[in-house]
């Protein structure tokens, strides 16, 4: 995310590779058995049409590259994000916050 001032063809192989790789950890926390909770938190990271991840990818290529401002609004929103699902995921195991 922070190369999004950079043009989006630059990246487009990594990017994707990325985008790959995180929705395949959301089909293995959508097929894991009572995990309702974080099956829903993937979708939202990942949705194309939100404000996180997939949103931030798209509108990257979309646009061919972001504002510093924006990319830095965009990296505290998706921290924030894959914060709670970890702390979701330690919840679950009762792991130490």
């Amino acid at each position: 995310m922070e190369l999004a001032e950079d043009p989006y063809g630059d990246h487009a192989k990594a990017t994707e590779k990325l985008l790959a790789d995180l929705r395949d950890a959301q089909d293995r926390a959508g097929r894991r058995q009572a995990n309702d909770v974080a099956a829903a938190q993937w979708d939202l990271l990942l949705a194309s049409d939100g404000n996180l991840v997939g949103g931030f990818f798209l509108r990257w290529e979309t646009e061919g590259s972001l504002r510093p401002g924006f990319i830095v609004e965009a990296i505290a929103l998706v921290e924030e994000a894959f914060d709670r699902l970890r702390a979701h995921e330690r919840r679950k195991t009762g792991a130490p916050r």
